[in-house]
């Protein structure tokens, strides 16, 4: 639970020293981790926008740490921002206007259409290996578009609600 650190150096710390514990709890046998960071905290646009990039931070700390002795499974960045959506947008100023505009944005069912057809020519192009494999990508694919257009929403509210924050 990272809820009111103010930087994702604190996050960072707390993080390093629960690798620590665990490692040292585990008395010599490996030791896998399920990273879970979650509550509400200053940090959470930073960590949300800079998302992989902390996921290798955290990759790379626990191998500094343990070596082979310690595998970071997953890394789940479940955090919320400490100003409330809802409370950012009860106001009536520029912040909550864009907010509710972001809020606003969907794909229906006739763009998202539009979209698949123009996306099956960039398809044919892509290599067998993308298209297939373990985790295929198809960018034609109605769900990732839709989960596409989901990610960008809470992005951009993310870096409206930081910007709000002064970080």
């Amino acid at each position: 639970d990272v809820t009111g650190k103010e930087t994702e150096d604190e996050i960072y710390e707390q993080v390093r020293d629960e690798l620590q514990d665990a490692l040292d709890n585990a008395e010599g046998r490996p030791v896998a981790v399920r990273l879970i960071l979650k509550g509400a905290c200053p940090a959470h646009a930073k960590l949300q926008i800079d998302r992989e990039h902390w996921v290798q931070e955290y990759r790379s700390l626990a191998t500094g740490i343990g070596g082979a002795g310690i595998w970071l499974e997953k890394v789940s960045i479940k955090t919320k921002p400490s100003v409330s959506t809802d409370e950012a947008l009860s106001r009536d100023d520029g912040t909550a206007y864009l907010l509710r505009a972001l809020q606003q944005i969907e794909i229906d069912d006739t763009d998202l259409d539009d979209l698949i057809h123009e996306l099956s020519s960039l398809r044919q192009k892509l290599p067998a290996e993308i298209l297939g494999g373990e985790e295929p990508y198809d960018p034609a694919n109605p769900q990732l578009i839709k989960d596409a257009v989901a990610d960008i929403k809470e992005y951009l509210i993310n870096r409206l609600l930081s910007t709000e924050q002064g970080q």
